[in-house]
């Protein structure tokens, strides 16, 4: 399975989860959670997107910090993912050029 397979089952979890108010277990959850802090990469912004979607969904602690750190680490392009630059709607990196 590819990351973006499995990025849109666990969104579909997510949005399930929400609308039956039903919890993980435990065990899941944590499972999830350190799984998706190891796929987090800023530059993918439909997995941004995603990521950024079920870890506010379910909650999860270990990705937003892994996240919040990542921010702090200025591990994003110098746009701040606005996709204001015509790079970043391509989905390339940063250029500065484009700003």
């Amino acid at each position: 399975m590819d990351k973006e397979e499995f990025l849109l089952i666990l969104a579909e979890l997510t949005d399930r989860q929400i609308m039956t108010y039903e919890l993980l277990e435990d065990k899941t959850r944590y499972d999830v959670d350190i799984t998706l802090s190891r796929l987090w990469n800023t530059k993918s912004y439909e997995g941004i997107d995603i990521i950024l979607s079920i870890v506010v969904n379910l909650g999860l602690k270990d990705c937003y910090i892994r996240i919040k750190e990542s921010v702090k680490e200025d591990d994003i392009d110098d746009c701040r993912g606005t996709r204001t630059c015509t790079d970043c709607r391509n989905g390339q990196e940063h250029s500065p050029m484009n700003d």
